[in-house]
């Protein structure tokens, strides 16, 4: 399985998840010239931006080396185009979580609010 194969099927697992407690998933892939979004799903009055991480190789501490400054800056900046192409969602909360999912273990760890939406 190639590394695209595999992020898919991580997403694919995230979603279901996320249905399950709740969430409307409203974009998978959004993408814009700073980066993409993996999932972007709703929740009562919350707009949720998640970057999904499904790795066997790697163990949830190197979660903090995988998600960088550099890289919360260009979710933020995604979401806020996101945001500017679809200004129905811009009344609602807006939060970034993090999911990882360890591919040989099977274990899922959803971390809600794991970085601001400041740049």
């Amino acid at each position: 399985m190639n590394s695209k194969e595999k992020g898919r099927r991580g997403e694919d697992f995230a979603a279901l998840y996320l249905s399950r407690k709740g969430y409307e998933i409203i974009s998978r892939n959004f993408r814009s010239k700073w980066g993409e979004i993996d999932i972007i799903a709703g929740r009562e009055d919350t707009l949720t931006f998640f970057e999904i991480k499904y790795w066997g190789s790697y163990s949830y501490e190197n979660l903090e080396y995988a998600i960088n400054k550099r890289k919360q800056s260009r979710i933020v900046r995604t979401a806020k185009y996101f945001l500017y192409k679809n200004p129905g969602y811009y009344s609602k909360r807006k939060i970034f979580d993090v999911i990882y999912l360890n591919e040989n273990t099977g274990k899922l760890r959803h971390i809600a609010e794991a970085f601001s939406g400041e740049e």
